[in-house]
């Protein structure tokens, strides 16, 4: 989306932060699972409750990002060919298959 009023022509990239924000809470979810799921004794654990919230609630936001990351940002993106076989010719990447020979 359009950015500030002081860097014209800038655009925010608040669909791949809002992705970011969705991953930084689900790996908060899976560390209180994890936790939960190693204090609670056998079948009476009584941390079932946040087991399952935390589970579900880090499906649903998954998803609600990932289609909103689809909707509002990659619907659209197309490889520009020329630009990559450029980058992927430059690279140093194809040098390494020499190491084996020159070392």
């Amino acid at each position: 989306e359009p950015g500030s009023s002081i860097m014209p022509g800038k655009v925010n990239p608040t669909q791949p932060e809002a992705l970011t924000m969705v991953c930084a809470q689900v790996i908060g979810n899976d560390t209180a699972v994890s936790i939960a799921g190693a204090t609670g004794h056998f079948e009476l654990n009584v941390f079932k409750p946040v087991i399952a919230s935390n589970v579900l609630q880090s499906a649903l936001l998954i998803g609600d990002a990932c289609v909103s990351f689809t909707d509002k940002c990659a619907v659209g993106i197309e490889p520009n060919l020329p630009v990559i076989t450029q980058h992927l010719e430059n690279s140093l990447m194809l040098v390494t298959a020499l190491n084996t020979h020159i070392g």
